[in-house]
């Protein structure tokens, strides 16, 4: 079929080829664009063979391009939908309605498809460069699992009517009975096969699934209603630290710590509705609530190893006294006491004669005071007062950490967490290889599997705690520079305001930031 014919070449088309005849040179590459758009079933294969064709004539045709169907059926690479391409809307076969939906559905039997096709109109294909005419079913996705656990209520303040924080009434202990439900798993779902084009099943995929995370000595799991749900294995103090849910044991001690109790040495959290009397001890592992409002007076120790220590009534320490905090110290006022923390100390009204260690140091804005003795922080110091009248000797120092030695200590640190990760990663695979035999192992072994997943999660924590002290001992570097007390009320005359290696006793009544400025304390 000859499709353009001039002075200078013959264009036609043969066996769904495009050829070319070449008379004459002298016809230009770029008046051949107008061919391209009278013939749009045309398509170049070889734009370099049609340049030669028109500068070289010869005797034997030159084969160009291909000659395009009126119309093409193609697939999307899923493999779900089916696009109608139109090459050439004003051809007839195109504008008679009838016979161009005949000719889709014969394509499409060739083709195999067997999904449903959408009647199209000339208008149609005029409007759309591809109009999709067939789908198939696209497969629904399965559910994700959803796992819930229960809430421990958040160690916050109160907020008073006057805008004030109050750091005593505060949520520090979560009690749980046992077979209390501590959390659930409502597992993934399969999801709904599709079908495809060509009438073939497409597999859905399933929902993403997720672990429940829990302490196997302290909560079990158990197959409710199809959901997997964890509960308490005894009664204790809800712990979810890293992710992982576990009961703490604990100890409630209605009354006062005494001659009736002896000393308290425990492996979980304890609440003391009353005191602990002079003389007396409480060690724990856990958090520390002392809830009396007479506070504690003249007792030896007060020490959580891991938690934190709340006197709701203030203590009077004798000189003889000592509170100790994994994390926060929180008390009403302090009096002749060391109180060292982990992290910070918070204290409602004022502390006396008190020697004071932690990262940093709270009193109220308004009216906290801190009269006589010492007080030591990595960070700043926050207070209304200091000192008093009488210019009693009131020592407040921020320490200024040594870059070199807090990065060695965090090297030192990094090597042991990174040598604890690999011993995590062999037990963790261990585990991990074991937990598809579960339900053929003996009660003997099961109870061997679960010391071994408590092993394994056991190191897990103890590496995350590296890493916390990793990430403790890089921001006391950072925050060199940065270290700051702030007296918000005043300053009495004999307090000793110290910065790292610059200090100065104040000998007039003042107020404000104090830090260190152009390498000299701005007092």
């Amino acid at each position: 079929m000859v499709l353009v014919e001039n002075e200078f070449f013959q264009l036609y088309e043969s066996v769904d080829k495009i050829f070319m005849l070449v008379h004459k040179e002298g016809f230009k590459l770029k008046d051949f664009e107008t061919i391209m758009k009278q013939q749009r079933r045309l398509k170049l294969t070889s734009f370099q063979e049609l340049r030669q064709a028109l500068q070289t004539p010869a005797s034997t045709p030159y084969e160009i391009g291909v000659w395009l169907p009126v119309i093409v059926l193609s697939i999307s690479k899923d493999s779900m939908l089916v696009s109608l391409q139109v090459n050439d809307p004003h051809d007839a076969l195109v504008q008679n309605e009838e016979q161009l939906n005949k000719q889709i559905s014969t394509l499409a039997e060739e083709m195999g498809l067997r999904c449903q096709l959408v009647h199209v109109t000339p208008e149609q294909v005029v409007d759309t460069k591809n109009l999709i005419v067939g789908q198939g079913i696209a497969p629904e996705r399965g559910t994700d699992a959803i796992v819930n656990y229960f809430e421990n209520p958040v160690k916050k303040p109160m907020i008073r009517e006057d805008g004030r924080a109050d750091y005593f009434d505060m949520n520090f202990i979560c009690e749980i009975e046992k077979n209390q439900w501590l959390g659930e798993k409502i597992p993934a779902t399969e999801g709904e096969s599709g079908i495809n084009v060509y009438g073939e099943i497409v597999t859905a995929l399933a929902g993403n699934d997720a672990s429940l995370r829990y302490d196997p000595s302290s909560v079990y799991e158990s197959d409710e209603d199809g959901h997997i749900v964890l509960r308490a294995r005894h009664s204790g103090v809800l712990d979810i630290a890293d992710g992982i849910v576990k009961l703490l044991q604990h100890l409630t001690i209605t009354g006062d710590v005494g001659i009736e109790t002896g000393n308290l040495d425990f492996k979980g959290s304890i609440l003391i509705t009353g005191t602990v009397t002079p003389g007396f001890r409480v060690r724990a592992l856990g958090d520390i609530s002392i809830e009396g409002n007479t506070g504690v007076t003249g007792a030896e120790l007060i020490e959580s190893l891991v938690g934190d220590v709340n006197i709701r009534g203030g203590i009077f320490g004798n000189n003889t006294m000592v509170v100790r905090a994994g994390k926060n110290i929180y008390a009403k006022h302090a009096n002749d006491v060391v109180l060292e923390a982990m992290e910070d100390i918070y204290i409602s009204n004022y502390a006396m004669g008190a020697h004071l260690v932690a990262q940093n140091v709270y009193l109220d804005e308004h009216h906290g005071k801190i009269i006589g003795g010492d007080t030591s922080v990595t960070q700043s110091i926050k207070v209304a007062y200091v000192g008093n009248q009488h210019e009693r000797r009131t020592n407040l120092t921020v320490i200024v950490p040594d870059r070199a030695e807090r990065m060695a200590e965090a090297r030192a640190l990094a090597d042991e967490s990174e040598m604890l990760k690999e011993d995590y990663k062999k037990r963790e695979l261990q585990v991990a290889q074991l937990e598809s035999f579960y339900d053929k192992m003996t009660q003997q072994q099961r109870f061997a599997f679960e010391n071994s997943k408590q092993a394994a999660t056991t190191l897990k924590k103890r590496i995350i705690q590296l890493d916390e002290q990793i990430q403790t001992v890089l921001l006391s570097v950072r925050l060199v520079g940065k270290e700051e007390i702030s007296v918000t009320k005043e300053a009495y005359p004999g307090t000793v305001v110290q910065i790292g290696k610059y200090s100065s006793m104040l000998r007039k009544t003042t107020c404000g930031s104090f830090k260190v400025e152009g390498g000299e304390l701005n007092v």
